[in-house]
């Protein structure tokens, strides 16, 4: 089998979700014996492609404004004919060409943009606002198929898209188990930080929908009561991203309140961080913090997991369904749920006894799992795809 795949994120300068989508999916398919072909504007990649995938260039020449559309609806058609290719697998939420001339698939991750437009779509600028709508209706009356990586993104695509449910494939991701370290080599991964304390820690994308000043908050409260010396360690790009910014931006206007000075020296913004430092960051935390208010899946749960570190996370969408075994929930808006959360996960019968559940719940999920399930996906659309031609 020949598949052509959506690789741009391979080409972003970040290592979140989606691009580790695309790469561990397209080497686990190469494992299992799948031709890929990986589709970019310009192979200008930040992560370096799976050995033995193909790269496909796909230049456009267009204001910025339309150039998404273009390159999806225009450009992307007339390559897609040119390839010698059984399928083409669109992998990040939209780009999909409605008129494709090979079978077709995309994977949607969340519809985030659309539930919770206070979050992010606010900041987009009016063209891509369209771009992305636009992109939603060809997802929904398209012929292609659609993978959503959890039973959470199925549901909100069905229900707030009214798209068909039998045409929509649940496939969950993979992910990759941290890799660990040595006492001393964790010790040297962490010299940068200059971490004094104990320590909760949040991993993942500095955005309001990861909920961080509410996180702020609550840890602000929780010191109020316990009286610790325990600080607050929060991971990622604070100034690159317009979400970024603002979500930044907001936790330091708080810090200048009466209420917000208390904590303003307990919180610990590290920035940027490699695999190795999250990992080590990750392992000497008293618990991951995870207060997402949405999340299609959620990678940092299961990682903490799978290395032994206890979770904190919101009862809600992805995370519910991800870490219903192992996770301490706390409501993602109120204060007193999650301050106590950070409470009890210091018990150490509690912490024992959703490490032990966490380590089960994290493997049961693979990239090489989320390669075999998707394949099947591809060989039910070219099943579908000659039994239609044979009935033409």
């Amino acid at each position: 089998m020949k598949v052509a795949l959506d690789a741009r994120a391979l080409t972003w300068a970040t290592t979140r979700g989606i691009g580790r989508y695309q790469f561990n999916l397209a080497n686990e398919l190469i494992k299992l014996g799948v031709e890929i072909f990986l589709v970019v504007e310009k192979a200008n990649f930040f992560i370096t492609p799976p050995p033995r995938a193909k790269i496909i260039e796909v230049p456009v020449s267009a204001p910025k404004k339309i150039k998404a559309l273009l390159w999806s609806q225009i450009a992307l058609p007339r390559k897609i004919k040119q390839l010698p290719i059984d399928l083409y697998h669109n992998t990040a939420d939209n780009g999909l060409p409605l008129f494709c001339p090979v079978p077709s698939v995309i994977t949607v991750h969340d519809i985030s943009p659309l539930l919770f437009p206070q979050f992010s779509y606010i900041f987009w600028p009016l063209s891509r606002k369209i771009i992305y709508k636009t992109h939603l209706l060809i997802n929904k009356f398209s012929k292609a198929e659609i993978i959503a990586v959890s039973k959470t993104t199925k549901n909100d695509l069905v229900r707030h898209l009214k798209i068909n449910p039998a045409k929509i494939n649940v496939v969950y991701n993979g992910f990759n188990p941290p890799k660990l370290f040595s006492e001393q080599k964790i010790e040297e991964n962490l010299k940068r930080f200059s971490i004094k304390s104990d320590y909760f820690l949040f991993v993942g994308g500095i955005e309001p929908r990861k909920n961080l000043l509410f996180l702020v908050k609550a840890f602000n409260r929780y010191l109020q009561e316990v009286k610790t010396n325990e600080v607050l360690v929060i991971t990622g790009e604070t100034g690159k991203y317009i979400e970024a910014i603002f979500c930044y931006q907001e936790i330091q206007e708080y810090f200048k309140t009466a209420e917000g000075a208390m904590v303003k020296d307990k919180v610990i913004f590290t920035g940027e961080v490699s695999e190795e430092e999250k990992t080590s960051l990750m392992k000497k935390s008293i618990a991951l913090a995870y207060p997402s208010v949405y999340e299609g899946f959620g990678f940092p749960p299961l990682e903490a997991a799978s290395i032994g570190v206890p979770v904190i996370t919101s009862p809600v969408s992805g995370m519910l369904e991800v870490a219903k075994e192992f996770a301490l929930f706390a409501s993602p808006d109120n204060l007193k749920e999650l301050s106590e959360a950070f409470k009890k996960i210091k018990n150490k019968d509690l912490r024992n006894k959703l490490v032990a559940q966490g380590l089960i719940r994290a493997r049961q999920f693979s990239w090489t799992a989320t390669a075999k399930k998707t394949l099947l996906v591809y060989e039910k659309i070219l099943n579908k795809s000659a039994r239609a031609t044979v009935i033409k």
